[in-house]
């Protein structure tokens, strides 16, 4: 399966809501934020199958709103989303980047160099990542 990444409105992946929801994924456009889709390549309507969001607050970013749909799983598209937000955040002088994970995410995270700092709010499923560029 090819599929591009690309940034986006939020409009394009508002719909994401509530699947992520159920998994804990919070999607929601806060101020500052960039958004980033993933696409299906061969598709002439583009839907989006991903998304990521990279909320900026000076020389910082926030992570979140990382989804992925089920049937698209285990196929690079996270990856590709992270990097995505990665060379963004690179690019505009980012210094320091943080993201709340779930535990499907975690592991990616702190495969790519992120350190666990907390658990968010008390959570016991949440847990509070980052990354000094």
């Amino acid at each position: 399966m090819d599929y591009t990444i690309r940034e986006t409105e939020f409009r394009k992946i508002e719909h994401f809501a509530t699947s992520a929801g159920r998994e804990r994924v919070i999607i929601f456009n806060p101020e500052g934020a960039v958004w980033f889709a993933a696409f299906i390549a061969d598709q002439s309507d583009a839907i989006p199958i991903g998304c990521a969001c990279c909320v900026i607050t000076g020389q910082k970013a926030l992570f979140r709103g990382i989804f992925v749909e089920k049937p698209y799983r285990r196929k690079g598209v996270f990856r590709a989303l992270f990097v995505e937000q990665l060379k963004y955040c690179k690019a505009h002088g980012i210094k320091e980047l943080t993201a709340n994970c779930t535990p499907l995410s975690l592991p990616e995270f702190l495969a790519k160099g992120f350190t666990e700092v907390g658990k968010y709010k008390n959570s016991k499923n949440i847990t509070i990542v980052r990354y000094e560029l």
